[in-house]
């Protein structure tokens, strides 16, 4: 992989998001404010999501050959990795697996 250290900081981002949103809903007792939180998360997802694919929206368009390629090479790699003691579907990053 290219970028392995972009790669590597983009992963611990969303990982910490995910931990963070999951130790916080069992921290909240109160149902009604666990919909709230729910569906605040949700909400900052969905437009995260949505300025996602306005960015890349022209890229995709655009897609060539090389593109699908590399996609194809992405997609080898999450299938295997002989090249490490990652499972597949991960790729070493200084001596840690970390997920696709």
């Amino acid at each position: 992989m290219k970028d392995k250290e972009k790669y590597a900081g983009l992963r611990k981002s969303l990982d910490s998001l995910r931990d963070v949103a999951l130790v916080e809903i069992e921290l909240i007792e109160d149902e009604l404010k666990k919909t709230e939180f729910v569906d605040f998360m949700t909400e900052k997802v969905k437009g995260w999501l949505v300025e996602i694919a306005q960015v890349r929206g022209e890229a995709w368009k655009e897609m060539n050959k090389a593109q699908s390629e590399k996609f194809q090479r992405h997609a080898a790699t999450l299938l295997s990795n002989p090249s490490s003691d990652c499972p597949p579907g991960f790729i070493e990053v200084d001596g840690i697996c970390v997920r696709l």
